[in-house]
């Protein structure tokens, strides 16, 4: 009879919070320690094709990269906004993050392929469910913005 691993203690969960997904959390005493060092494996996988991807002006496909700065204005603070815009770059492949601003407006800072960069645009027009977008200024440049995140991310 093969044995088991124990599975994780509440106390473990805590540390599990930074590298488990929301859906997991809440099934956290059904996953055992091999399940968590898969999934953190596959996550630093993944980190490494996003940063290891050539950073030049174009890439494999002869897409144009660039890098978009963006501010959203409306109804788009306390809607869901950033965490939406997060989930389409995500689909995306963009690198960059999003981000509330004291003035009620949402900025976004994303690069990557010109491309993806403009779908992204029109999905800061269309905003989340509850959001009223009235305005996007816009400012693009040629090449990826090296100082930016490897992930897309939500900064508070």
């Amino acid at each position: 009879m093969a044995m088991k691993r124990p599975p994780i203690m509440a106390s473990q969960r805590q540390d599990m919070g930074q590298c488990l997904p929301d859906r997991a959390l809440n099934n956290a005493h059904l996953i055992d320690a091999g399940s968590v060092q898969r999934y953190n494996r596959e996550q630093m996988e993944r980190r490494r094709r996003i940063v290891s991807k050539d950073m030049n002006d174009q890439d494999s496909t002869g897409n144009s990269r660039a890098t978009l700065r963006a501010s959203a204005h409306g109804y788009v603070q306390g809607v869901g906004f950033r965490v939406f815009i997060r989930s389409q770059a995500w689909d995306l492949g963009v690198r960059g993050y999003v981000q509330n601003l004291g003035d009620g407006t949402v900025k976004v800072v994303a690069s990557g392929p010109r491309k993806s960069l403009e779908t992204l645009l029109q999905e800061l027009w269309r905003g989340p469910a509850g959001a009223h977008v009235t305005a996007v200024e816009t400012e693009w440049s040629d090449g990826e913005d090296r100082g930016l995140p490897t992930q897309f991310e939500v900064r508070h």
